[in-house]
């Protein structure tokens, strides 16, 4: 069985998160990671992690819980990719499902 885990965003694995790479295609739907690292830096409730699979980069993720929203604030997934080398493995949709 595969061990997934989430890490948060350190000086330790931050280059590493920016090499990772969206496919041409995807280019439109989401944002690379230096701006979600620059957006993350701008607005203190989001917060960015690396997606890893047996230990190994394959992903990055955003997301924010925003206090001030609705009666008990709000959780947002804002940003979710795999990088194009770690594509067409499902990794994402297992990714998600161990989300809930």
């Amino acid at each position: 069985m595969m061990k997934t885990t989430i890490n948060e965003v350190l000086k330790e694995n931050v280059t590493d998160i920016l090499k990772l790479r969206i496919n041409e295609k995807q280019r439109a739907y989401i944002e690379t990671t230096e701006q979600c690292l620059k957006d993350a830096k701008e607005c203190k409730y989001y917060r960015p992690v690396g997606l890893y699979y047996d230990d190994i980069l394959v992903g990055f993720a955003m997301y924010g819980f925003f206090p001030g929203e609705g009666e008990n604030g709000r959780v947002w997934l804002d940003r979710f990719f795999i990088d194009t080398a770690h594509q067409d493995f499902s990794l994402g949709k297992a990714k998600m499902a161990e989300c809930g």
